[in-house]
Parts: C-alpha cells; structure tokens; sequence
C-alpha cells in the first residue's frame, strides 16, 4: 500500500510539474490518453444534456368554448314578387321586385367544442336597416320615389362548425328571423296616396360562414344568409297568411308580396370568453407546408347571388323620362379558378386570378289579364372575371383579402318581359362588363389544399333594350312597344355573389 505521505509527494511532484516515473517511461501513451480525454468531451456534454433536458410541451391555442360578443356591418338584397289579383281572388299577375342595401349588426352568442374538431353554438343577433327597394313616377307629375325598405331584424338560432385548423372555424347557422318592413301605399301604384305602412313577417334562415382567429381572444367572421319569409298584404298592418288578402287598390284589385326573400353577407369582429380547456393542436397534422402561399392553384366551388336593375321607361316620342321601378331576382352558381400568389412579406399576399361562372340568377314576369297570358324570364347565365387580390395573414394558414377585377356577365331573355306580349317570345341576349370588389377568406386546412369564403359585389355598364339584341348606350333606345307611347329600358345593372370554393396549390 501507498502511505498517505507517499501520495501527498507524487500530487505535489505532478503540480510541480516532475513526472512519475510510468510518466517518464511512456510519454506518448500519455500524450494519446490526454487528446481521446480531450475529444470525448463535448460529446459526453451533449449526451449529458439531451438526458437532462425535458419533452417539449404539446402545443395548444384557446379553446372555442365560451361565451361571445361582437359587431358588425354587412350588405343584402331583397327580392320578392308583386303579385296583384281581382277582387274575385283571381290571379291577374306578378312582377319580381328588388332591393339592396347596407345594415349594421349586434350578436352574441355562446359555443361548445367536442371531439376537439368540432364546435355546436346557439346565437342571437339584431340587425339595424337593410336593403331597399324603390319605384318613381316623377315623369308623370307624381311625387316621389317610393319605397320598400327593411327598417330591421332579428335571428336566433343555432350553428354547427368544423375546425379546419386550430384557429379557424367553418360552420353551417340555421333559425328563425323576423323583420319589419315599411312602405308608401304609392309604392304599387302610382295613383294611390303615399300613405305609410308597415308590417312585420317571419321566417327561417340558413347560410355558411367561415371565423377566424385574429389575435388573442379576437375573431374575425364573414357570414352569408339566405333567409325566407311569409307573405304580406300591401295595405295590412299585420302579418297575413290567407290566401287572398284586402290590399289598397279597390279600382285595381287587391296586392300581396310573395315569396319575400333575404340575401347577405356580413362581416363582424368578436371578443370570445373561453371557459373550456387549451386546445391540443397536435391532432392537427403538420404545419410548415400550409403555410407556404407562393404558388399557382386551381379550384371548383358553388354559391349564390342576386340581381338588380332599374326598369325605365321613356316617351317613344321625345325620350323624355317617365318611371323607373327596380327588379331582380336571384339564383345559384358553380364556378371555377386558376391563379398565383405571392408571399412578399410576414404577414402580405398579393395574387393575380381568373374563373368563370354558370348560373341561373334571374327573375321572371306574369300576366293574365283574363284575355291572354304571358310570362317573360330575364337570367343572367354565364360571366367571367378576372381581377387581383391583396391580403393579410391573420394567422400562418388563414388569409383575409380584398378581390377587385373586371367581369363581364352574360343575359338573356324573351321579348314578352318587357312588353307582356304573349306572343313576343323572341330570344335576346346582351354581354355587359363592369368592375366588382369584396371580401375573403381563405384558410389551407390540409397539405396544399384549401378554403375560401368570398362575397363580390359588381357595378356592370352599359344599357339593355327591351327587344334590342346588343347593349345600348344612347339615351333612348328603340324598344319592342313599336307605334305605343313609351319604350322600356333596363338600366343599373347591379350583381350580388357570394361563393365557397376548395383549390389545391402548387406551392
């Protein structure tokens, strides 16, 4: 054995800087032992730190669940028939009436989440204003214009939605609506008083809408509703449901609005208040490739929309100015997309693109007038776009952006819409074009696939006669009312869509 005083002198040798003997004898064994020494360092640090260091935590976001508040505005359009009858109760015919409008919204709500994805919610909102329709006989000395407006409403209902990702939400509302409507008695016929009504109607609704997360407790959501009401009499203060109905038109008969309907698109800011428990993200798939937005894509989707224009009539003999009334009506579309976008900063897209739409979005005129009868359809069937979009990312996968372009739509129609002639049933087709702008939101909820919601609203140029076979910019035109005392005139052109569409991107 090595005594301790030993061992103090061979430490002391060493600090010295003397060497042991086995030093002396071997040097380079020992030279060799210090570098491995040296070399297995950092390796035996890392492995100690990858022991030492803890599981990441699972990443989560808010839950849904919880309470809600918010605001918004919105744009919609009315479309309804006037319908007149004797006062025998027999059908003397309908024109489709038509308005649009700007109103603002107050909701609240309350949402639970389950099997992580999905999100069920009751919901209760008030909507202030709203679209209006509006008839003017100024030409023949009457004063005016008259009105149909939506002075408000309110829905309560329920929705069910589907995360496609952590912070975005698409879901499905349904429920019950009431609104309240006023009016000129004037409004149908110009030879009545401008005597004030109103009446309140009720009806369901159904739509599909797409929320996002915009920051913290923050949601951003675009919404479209179509709503369906019952039927009111032109004179009645109260909701009217029989068949037939005294209206304020003895020397004509009696008129009823019919199948009264409601398209809009909303946008409205929240503050949610979670209850539940941190959503786990991790069930979500991966993130990195749906965030990449450079790329071309293409894409397929369906939707719906409105119309409105401005039928005039002028003196076939001066063109002087006589009345003006607005139709409309509405219909369903399919449509499909190509474009490009490109990520130019953290948080900004801008994109080119192209589509194109099939529909059937029109309106139809009735007569019988006991003698003959007629019927005219005036549709917008087909339109092409092209236009730009620029947008902010409100989060990595959810884009909102404004689209803005040029379209040219496509109508058609027969001569008996403007003249109610029951044998003017020449075909007519026109092409207008005009610039549009709206609002969207995009969201890619798997690898290179993805989402939109998109209202456009579209301003279309240009004039169409009744009868002419190409678009008319004169200030009056030769309509199909030949040796009669006025010629009719669609004008305003005005569009209202809005669609859902899934494109894949090949970013």
């Amino acid at each position: 054995m090595v005594d301790g005083a030993a061992k103090q002198e061979r430490f002391g040798a060493l600090e010295r800087g003397q060497s042991s003997p086995a030093v002396a004898r071997y040097p380079g064994l020992v030279r060799l032992g210090i570098a491995c020494a040296w070399l297995a360092l950092p390796i035996s640090a890392a492995t100690a730190q990858t022991v030492r260091a803890p599981a990441p935590a699972a990443a989560t976001v808010a839950s849904w669940a919880g309470f809600y508040l918010g605001a918004g505005a919105g744009y919609g359009a009315t479309a309804f028939n006037e319908a007149t009858y004797s006062f025998d109760a027999q059908f003397s015919g309908t024109q489709p009436r038509a308005g649009q409008g700007a109103f603002a919204t107050l909701l609240a709500g309350y949402d639970w989440q389950f099997a992580s994805r999905f999100v069920l919610g009751a919901m209760i909102d008030v909507d202030f204003g709203g679209p209006e329709a509006r008839n003017d006989f100024s030409g023949f000395g009457v004063p005016g214009p008259f009105h149909f407006k939506r002075e408000g409403a309110w829905s309560a209902g329920v929705r069910f939605g589907v995360l496609m990702t952590p912070d975005t939400l698409v879901y499905v509302p349904v429920g019950f609506r009431q609104a309240r409507f006023s009016w000129e008695d004037a409004y149908f016929s110009f030879m009545s008083q401008p005597i004030g009504r109103s009446a309140t109607t009720q009806g369901w609704f159904a739509g599909l809408g797409l929320e996002t997360r915009i920051g913290g407790n923050w949601t951003l959501r675009g919404e479209y509703r179509y709503a369906a009401f019952g039927d009111v009499c032109a004179g009645s203060r109260t909701f009217q449901t029989t068949s037939i109905c005294q209206g304020t038109q003895p020397t004509f008969g009696i008129t009823r609005i019919e199948d009264l309907v409601e398209q809009s698109f909303r946008v409205a800011v929240a503050y949610r208040f979670p209850t539940g428990a941190p959503l786990d993200t991790t069930g979500f798939g991966a993130t990195a490739g749906l965030r990449n937005w450079t790329g071309f894509y293409l894409g397929g989707g369906v939707g719906g929309g409105s119309q409105h224009m401005s039928n005039r009539s002028y003196d076939y003999l001066t063109g002087s100015y006589q009345t003006s009334v607005d139709l409309g009506g509405r219909g369903v579309l399919g449509t499909i997309l190509a474009g490009y976008d490109h990520k130019f900063a953290p948080h900004w897209v801008a994109g080119v693109f192209a589509d194109g739409e099939w529909s059937n979005i029109g309106s139809r005129q009735v007569q019988n007038n006991g003698i003959n009868s007629s019927s005219g359809s005036f549709t917008r069937d087909r339109a092409v776009s092209a236009g730009a979009r620029l947008g902010w990312l409100a989060m990595p996968d959810t884009l909102l952006y404004v689209p803005v372009g040029y379209t040219q739509s496509h109508y058609s129609w027969d001569g008996s819409f403007h003249s109610f002639s029951p044998v003017d049933k020449k075909t007519f087709d026109a092409s207008l074009g005009g610039i549009f702008a709206g609002f969207g939101i995009e969201t890619m909820f798997a690898d290179h696939w993805s989402l939109r919601g998109e209202y456009r609203y579209a301003w279309l140029s240009g004039n169409v006669c009744g009868g002419s076979t190409v678009v008319q910019v004169t200030p009056i035109c030769k309509g199909v009312n030949d040796g009669v005392d006025y010629v009719l005139r669609t004008e305003n052109f005005r569009e209202q869509t809005v669609r859902a569409v899934v494109s894949y991107r090949f970013n």
